[in-house]
């Protein structure tokens, strides 16, 4: 059986060193932050379509690319079907929107 002190700096490795509330609070901002640039992305895209007649593709890229690193990352990590799928969607997705501004 584990004494107290060992669970705690178990707990403190595996963590390391950081909060779990901390930890949460940066996953949520994280979250709120790519939302809040989605948001952006398809109002911008929309003022410039109804301005020129021609959606900003470029926005669509970055917003995409910072999509697919995000899934890349998690599906190196997890290694799991759904976290590569995912990724070789936005990879797909990446690509498609790169092809069509060339």
């Amino acid at each position: 059986m584990m004494t107290r002190e060992e669970i705690l700096e178990k707990s403190r490795q595996e963590n390391k060193e950081r909060d779990p509330y901390e930890k949460s609070v940066d996953i949520t901002a994280e979250r709120i932050a790519l939302y809040v640039m989605h948001a952006l992305t398809i109002l911008l895209t929309t003022i410039r379509f109804l301005k020129t007649g021609e959606p900003d593709v470029g926005l669509w890229l970055i917003m995409l690319t910072g999509d697919a690193v995000m899934y890349i990352y998690t599906a190196f990590k997890l290694r799991t079907k759904k976290a590569i799928t995912e990724s070789l969607l936005f990879i797909a997705l990446d690509a498609l929107v790169l092809f069509d501004l060339f």
